[in-house]
């Protein structure tokens, strides 16, 4: 089909959520390099038979020196390669990679904007400022590229922004519905958390709803599965989560790489995001028909209807946050019947074969104009 360059943010981003997606694109025949900076997964592509490729990329930094190493690497990659096609995922990449194919005449790009991220949800006068210059440039050089969205809002936000590029929707980055089954457990003590531990995601509000389920005599137990993320801004500190642990509030496993077994343990899954692209913590959540609790918010209201799978409540509430776990802690029944609403809609709309081979279509489309 040719050969496509996907470029990333970390390869652990690739491994824990794009690897079925790689192996589709592997199976249809195209040729694919994966470029992103070198962490513990690396390797792990590579032992897959993925071929890839080390850029620096400081996800913390504002250095406008570390901005054109970024830049520069990236050119040089798509200089050396030719591809005829390139495939940003997140803010950051988009950002540096389109000007990158702008300046070595990529023929075809695709930017994901799988969330918002930290750029566009801090209220900091440094954020607004970088904003401000990041949109025009961003706009410029971007200049006959696709967008990819995973929720209608964050598409509608970048119009309002005045990007006039092709756009694409394909909602989330699909579930394993085989292999990711409902379980038969369902006491209703265990409540998880299924993300890295940011404060983007909610889970100082989370923790804080927490103690006043505890307060109230409720009994249970919340699992944090996620690992620690230090190269983002919004990251939650080790200390912080060994005095929650300390506390008797949360057990934390750490990264889980292999959820299937620790879905089938648990009976709800809560996810108190600020704003998200569509979560796959929620999706995996919904295969394995567990009741959802989530934030209303973009990303998290493309899946959930409210009361109907799972339950939304307002973003950075942690009184509401508690309030609808202590609902679900105490309904058996009400569990049951979010849980396998959640299930029969994954099942339809967000199976991965669907979603895998909506993207590779629009892969054949942008080679396809002229």
């Amino acid at each position: 089909m040719g050969k496509v360059i996907l470029v990333a943010n970390t390869s652990w981003y690739f491994f824990n959520f794009r690897l079925a997606f790689l192996r589709a694109l592997q199976a249809e025949g195209w040729n694919i390099i994966l470029a992103a900076p070198k962490d513990a997964y690396s390797e792990r592509l590579r032992a897959q038979g993925f071929e890839w490729r080390e850029f620096t990329l400081a996800r913390s930094s504002l250095s406008p020196i570390s901005a054109l190493a970024s830049c520069f690497q990236l050119w040089l990659l798509y200089r050396q390669e030719r591809p005829v096609l390139v495939h940003h995922y997140t803010v950051k990449c988009s950002f540096f990679g389109s000007i990158a194919a702008f300046a070595s005449g990529v023929p075809r790009v695709l930017n994901s904007v799988t969330g918002l991220g930290h750029l566009f949800l801090s209220p900091s006068v440094g954020m607004r400022a970088l904003r401000a210059f990041y949109l025009p440039t961003y706009r410029f050089f971007s200049r006959g590229a696709g967008f990819l969205f995973q929720n209608a809002e964050d598409r509608d936000l970048f119009l309002s922004l005045g990007f006039k590029n092709k756009i694409y929707l394909v909602r989330g980055s699909g579930v394993d519905v085989q292999k990711i089954q409902p379980g038969t457990k369902n006491e209703g003590r265990k409540i998880l958390f299924l993300a890295r531990l940011l404060r983007e995601k909610g889970i100082v509000e989370l923790i804080e709803a927490a103690r006043i389920l505890h307060s109230r005599g409720l009994a249970f137990d919340l699992v944090l599965a996620g690992g620690l993320d230090p190269g983002n801004p919004s990251a939650i500190s080790r200390e912080e989560v060994q005095a929650w642990e300390q506390a008797g509030l949360v057990r934390w496993l750490g990264h889980v790489e292999e959820v299937e077994s620790l879905l089938r343990e648990v009976d709800i899954l809560v996810l108190p995001s600020w704003r998200e692209g569509l979560p796959k913590s929620l999706l995996e959540g919904a295969a394995a028909g567990l009741a959802l609790v989530a934030t209303d918010v973009p990303g998290c209201r493309e899946l959930i209807q409210h009361e109907q799978d799972g339950i939304l409540v307002p973003k950075g509430e942690a009184t509401l946050l508690a309030n609808a776990l202590e609902r679900l802690l105490k309904d058996p029944l009400l569990r049951q019947r979010l849980g396998a609403a959640a299930r029969a809609k994954v099942e339809k709309e967000f199976a991965q074969e669907l979603v895998h081979q909506k993207t590779i279509d629009i892969y054949r489309e942008l080679l396809s104009q002229a």
